[in-house]
């Protein structure tokens, strides 16, 4: 869970501005490549990180409630198709609680 908050620290800093994101891209995929080497956490800060992460929860949310919906009203989604949503749904479910985790900025 902690290595998923640095991915997701640096990605939202990075997306944060999108005027300086081309400026940015250099630092970022260094950055993301010394995360991905299980190098040590990288220092990241975000300023008004509530407005990005509560974007994200309510994205999050309607992806998931859309997913249930199908999952109740689709019975004829194959075995396959079935599963498949049901693994986003965890993936969906593993994210919120990740962000649920992070410190908001006050």
């Amino acid at each position: 869970m902690e290595r998923f908050k640095q991915f997701l620290y640096l990605t939202t800093q990075f997306l944060f501005s999108p005027n300086s994101c081309l400026v940015n891209i250099e630092n970022y995929v260094k950055k993301f490549y010394t995360l991905l080497k299980g190098e040590d956490k990288i220092a990241v800060a975000l300023i008004g990180t509530e407005a990005p992460f509560d974007r994200v929860l309510i994205q999050l949310s309607l992806r998931r409630e859309e997913i249930e919906k199908r999952l109740i009203e689709h019975d004829s989604d194959t075995p396959v198709d079935r599963a498949k949503l049901r693994g986003e749904l965890e993936g969906l479910q593993y994210a919120v609680a990740a962000i649920n985790g992070i410190p908001k900025n006050k």
